[in-house]
């Protein structure tokens, strides 16, 4: 792939020391940035880690090199609980829902009890 090896260049990082980051032999570097083997999601997203770029440039997807980082706005643990809640994609019932709310009020609890002590 040639953004790999234009990317490793640019860090001036040698193949050989990007190849022990990844646990991987200098050949199969070598044979990953050519395209001669295949791409594995373990290899391209620590290699996305490594170079701080999207696996999407990477991939040739994007041209954008920066990382798009969302931001969730904080909602009260009630909000939530409002709205349909999935576990392993399966909804849960409203008693399960309100187990939940109660462990997390206990967990809470606890963590404010210890952080005074």
């Amino acid at each position: 792939m040639n953004r790999i090896r234009e990317l490793r260049k640019q860090k001036r990082i040698p193949a050989k020391k990007l190849a022990e980051k990844l646990h991987i032999s200098t050949k199969h570097f070598y044979d990953l940035e050519k395209g001669h083997r295949r791409l594995h999601e373990d290899i391209i997203t620590r290699l996305a880690d490594i170079f701080d770029v999207p696996v999407d440039y990477l991939l040739g997807r994007t041209d954008s090199k920066n990382q798009v980082y969302y931001y969730l706005p904080p909602q009260d643990i009630e909000d939530i609980f409002e709205n349909p809640v999935l576990y392993k994609g399966s909804p849960l019932t409203e008693e399960e829902k309100q187990n939940i709310k109660e462990l997390l009020e206990a967990a809470l609890k606890l963590i404010k009890k210890n952080r005074k002590d």
